[in-house]
């Protein structure tokens, strides 16, 4: 049986205004399509819980799913009309929140690695647990919609794992235990709820969010959209808009916007 359901999350959700226009699904194409669909007639806030995915979303048109009733999969729609240099904060905004909501519901300590993965690191390697997102919609330079999609592996058997380029994980797995989705989810949001509060104070995530990636210092490969290396060298830091800089071998700093970052053995 489900933890999740309508009366269940609106029961438990302990957010300010993250709550008011929630939707629950048992099951769902993509949370984020379902809101992106709509998105001309929701409120700011809107958000979509489910139990399963059968046409999940991530990065670079791949696709997300996991078994029933093991995972979360939610959706946050927000009309922040932001710069649009400001519009990775959304995602860096997710990833604290959901390292945060991990360690508050498991005692579990995650980490992000650049640009949208939440994992687990140590000298077995990187696992991902998570991942994050961000679709937007940008008029007259600015970031008028946006939808916010966060996936965590929580009480997934290793057999049930999906298959990512970095190798997956769940809290199962890595705590030994089950975890509480409602807990997770509440946890989740009241962070997220948070950091949008600030961020609209013009308090930048950029510097804690940084604190928590596992690539700076490391030296790493940075491939397109279609798997090729297109930058070798060093993660030195993250500027103000979270892209990454990375030193090449002849000391070139290449500001790198999106793609895919492997940590080199």
């Amino acid at each position: 049986m489900s933890e999740f359901s309508q009366e269940s999350i609106a029961l438990q959700l302990t957010t300010q205004w993250l709550r008011q226009h929630c939707y629950y699904f048992e099951e769902i194409g993509s949370t984020n399509s379902w809101l992106k669909e709509r998105w001309h007639d929701l409120p700011h806030g809107a958000m979509v819980v489910t139990d399963y995915q059968s046409a999940g979303k991530g990065r670079l048109g791949r696709q997300w799913s996991t078994p029933h009733h093991k995972a979360i999969a939610v959706s946050i729609f927000f009309e922040p009309s932001w710069q649009t240099a400001q519009a990775n904060w959304l995602t860096m905004m997710a990833g604290l929140a959901g390292v945060r909501a991990i360690h508050t519901a498991s005692k579990l300590s995650a980490q992000l690695k650049w640009p949208n993965d939440i994992v687990f690191a140590d000298e077995q390697g990187v696992r991902k647990v998570g991942g994050i997102l961000l679709e937007g919609d940008i008029d007259d330079g600015r970031l008028q919609r946006a939808i916010l999609g966060i996936g965590i592996n929580v009480n997934l058997k290793a057999a049930e794992l999906p298959e990512t380029a970095t190798p997956a994980t769940s809290l199962l797995i890595e705590g030994n235990r089950r975890v509480s989705r409602l807990a997770l989810l509440n946890s989740l949001l009241i962070n997220l709820e948070q950091l949008y509060d600030a961020a609209v104070r013009w308090e930048s995530p950029q510097e804690a969010w940084a604190q928590q990636l596992i690539n700076i210092g490391q030296d790493v490969e940075v491939y397109n959209g279609q798997g090729q290396i297109v930058v070798t060298g060093t993660a030195v830091e993250t500027d103000t808009n979270g892209h990454l800089l990375v030193r090449d071998h002849q000391g070139q700093i290449h500001t790198i916007t999106a793609g895919d970052v492997s940590l080199r053995q």
